[in-house]
């Protein structure tokens, strides 16, 4: 089924109102859905603080753990949303902050594997 390029802007616009939902939800700075853009910082919602672990930086406390959750949460609700039984992340845990250093990059992450998974949107 090939898809009109009205149908695929409902489709992006409905995946950004679930990443906006879920950074709102998880969130304990006060953001609201509206107070997002594009080039919002994931670090200005998550105000996390690297630690080094065997000689790595990784994010480990609670503002890196909302993150992760609101993450999680983004995963589930596309599943059930675009009816995707099989969809889960496609990356390595912790590296939130490296992958999504804005709200664009999530965007961008949660378009293109919704399309990679539902082939029949093309």
């Amino acid at each position: 089924m090939s898809l009109t390029a009205a149908e695929h802007k409902k489709i992006d616009d409905q995946i950004l109102y679930l990443i906006l939902y879920h950074l709102e939800n998880c969130n304990d700075q006060g953001y609201k859905k509206e107070d997002f853009y594009f080039d919002t910082k994931t670090l200005e919602i998550f105000p996390s603080v690297p630690k080094e672990l065997n000689g790595k930086l990784h994010y480990v406390d609670e503002q890196a753990n909302r993150f992760g959750i609101a993450l999680i949460d983004m995963h589930l609700d596309m599943r059930e949303h675009f009816y995707i039984p099989d969809f889960c992340q496609n990356y390595e845990e912790r590296t939130e902050f490296q992958l999504f250093e804005d709200v664009q990059s999530i965007f961008d992450y949660f378009k293109r594997e919704v399309r990679r998974v539902r082939t029949d949107w093309q």
